[in-house]
Protein backbone atom coordinates (compact mmCIF):
# COMPACT_ATOMS: atom_id res chain seq x y z
CA UNK A 1 0.00 0.00 0.00
CA UNK A 2 2.77 2.47 0.92
CA UNK A 3 4.71 1.64 -2.24
CA UNK A 4 1.59 2.31 -4.32
CA UNK A 5 1.05 5.68 -2.61
CA UNK A 6 4.67 6.66 -3.25
CA UNK A 7 4.32 5.78 -6.92
CA UNK A 8 1.15 7.88 -7.15
CA UNK A 9 2.84 10.84 -5.48
CA UNK A 10 5.73 10.66 -7.93
CA UNK A 11 3.63 10.38 -11.07
CA UNK A 12 2.12 13.08 -13.26
CA UNK A 13 -1.30 11.71 -12.35
CA UNK A 14 -1.20 13.34 -8.94
CA UNK A 15 -3.91 16.02 -8.57
CA UNK A 16 -2.10 19.36 -8.23
CA UNK A 17 -4.26 22.15 -9.66
CA UNK A 18 -7.57 23.23 -8.17
CA UNK A 19 -10.49 23.61 -10.55
CA UNK A 20 -10.73 27.32 -9.65
CA UNK A 21 -7.69 27.91 -11.86
CA UNK A 22 -9.35 26.32 -14.89
CA UNK A 23 -12.65 28.05 -14.05
CA UNK A 24 -10.82 31.37 -14.23
CA UNK A 25 -9.50 30.48 -17.69
CA UNK A 26 -13.04 29.56 -18.76
CA UNK A 27 -14.36 32.96 -17.59
CA UNK A 28 -11.57 34.67 -19.54
CA UNK A 29 -12.33 32.60 -22.65
CA UNK A 30 -16.03 33.45 -22.49
CA UNK A 31 -15.26 37.15 -22.07
CA UNK A 32 -12.43 37.66 -24.57
CA UNK A 33 -12.21 34.57 -26.78
CA UNK A 34 -15.84 33.78 -27.56
CA UNK A 35 -14.90 31.75 -30.63
CA UNK A 36 -13.22 29.03 -28.53
CA UNK A 37 -15.30 25.85 -28.16
CA UNK A 38 -15.00 25.26 -24.42
CA UNK A 39 -16.50 21.76 -24.56
CA UNK A 40 -13.92 20.72 -27.18
CA UNK A 41 -11.08 22.33 -25.21
CA UNK A 42 -12.07 20.49 -22.03
CA UNK A 43 -12.50 17.24 -23.93
CA UNK A 44 -8.98 17.48 -25.38
CA UNK A 45 -7.64 18.10 -21.88
CA UNK A 46 -9.56 15.09 -20.50
CA UNK A 47 -11.63 17.37 -18.28
CA UNK A 48 -15.37 17.62 -17.71
CA UNK A 49 -17.35 20.81 -17.13
CA UNK A 50 -18.84 19.45 -13.90
CA UNK A 51 -15.27 18.96 -12.61
CA UNK A 52 -14.41 22.58 -13.41
CA UNK A 53 -17.57 23.73 -11.63
CA UNK A 54 -16.69 21.70 -8.52
CA UNK A 55 -14.47 23.97 -6.39
CA UNK A 56 -13.15 20.93 -4.55
CA UNK A 57 -11.89 19.14 -7.66
CA UNK A 58 -8.19 18.93 -8.53
CA UNK A 59 -6.61 18.33 -11.94
CA UNK A 60 -3.36 16.57 -12.78
CA UNK A 61 -0.29 18.10 -14.36
CA UNK A 62 -0.94 16.29 -17.62
CA UNK A 63 -4.55 17.56 -17.79
CA UNK A 64 -3.51 21.15 -17.16
CA UNK A 65 -0.67 20.88 -19.68
CA UNK A 66 -3.09 19.61 -22.35
CA UNK A 67 -5.57 22.37 -21.51
CA UNK A 68 -2.92 25.08 -21.77
CA UNK A 69 -1.34 23.71 -24.96
CA UNK A 70 -4.68 23.53 -26.78
CA UNK A 71 -5.83 26.91 -25.50
CA UNK A 72 -2.59 28.62 -26.54
CA UNK A 73 -2.80 27.02 -29.99
CA UNK A 74 -6.44 27.99 -30.53
CA UNK A 75 -6.10 31.59 -29.31
CA UNK A 76 -2.57 32.13 -30.63
CA UNK A 77 -2.02 34.09 -27.42
CA UNK A 78 1.54 33.45 -26.26
CA UNK A 79 0.92 35.02 -22.85
CA UNK A 80 -2.49 33.50 -22.15
CA UNK A 81 -1.42 32.37 -18.67
CA UNK A 82 -0.32 35.90 -17.77
CA UNK A 83 -3.57 37.25 -19.17
CA UNK A 84 -5.54 34.72 -17.10
CA UNK A 85 -3.63 35.71 -13.97
CA UNK A 86 -4.33 39.38 -14.51
CA UNK A 87 -7.94 38.60 -15.31
CA UNK A 88 -8.34 36.63 -12.07
CA UNK A 89 -7.17 39.64 -10.07
CA UNK A 90 -9.53 42.02 -11.86
CA UNK A 91 -13.01 42.87 -10.59
CA UNK A 92 -14.57 41.35 -13.73
CA UNK A 93 -12.57 38.14 -13.44
CA UNK A 94 -12.20 36.12 -10.30
CA UNK A 95 -11.72 38.73 -7.65
CA UNK A 96 -14.85 37.34 -6.03
CA UNK A 97 -13.26 34.12 -4.82
CA UNK A 98 -10.11 35.93 -3.70
CA UNK A 99 -12.23 38.31 -1.66
CA UNK A 100 -14.20 35.44 -0.13
CA UNK A 101 -10.96 33.70 0.79
CA UNK A 102 -9.40 36.78 2.41
CA UNK A 103 -12.59 37.75 4.20
CA UNK A 104 -12.96 34.19 5.43
CA UNK A 105 -9.53 34.36 7.03
CA UNK A 106 -10.03 37.79 8.53
CA UNK A 107 -13.53 37.44 9.96
CA UNK A 108 -16.38 39.95 9.69
CA UNK A 109 -15.06 42.53 12.18
CA UNK A 110 -11.67 42.84 10.51
CA UNK A 111 -13.28 42.86 7.05
CA UNK A 112 -15.52 45.80 7.96
CA UNK A 113 -12.56 47.61 9.51
CA UNK A 114 -10.54 47.24 6.29
CA UNK A 115 -13.51 48.26 4.14
CA UNK A 116 -14.10 51.39 6.22
CA UNK A 117 -10.46 52.40 5.77
CA UNK A 118 -10.71 51.92 2.00
CA UNK A 119 -13.88 53.99 1.68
Amino acid sequence: MIKTMNNLLQSEDRPLYNSKIIANYIRLIKRRYGYVDIAELLSRAKMKLYQVDDEGHWFTQSQVDLFYEHLAAITRAENISREAGRYSASPEGGMGWISRYVLGLAGPAKAFDVISKLA
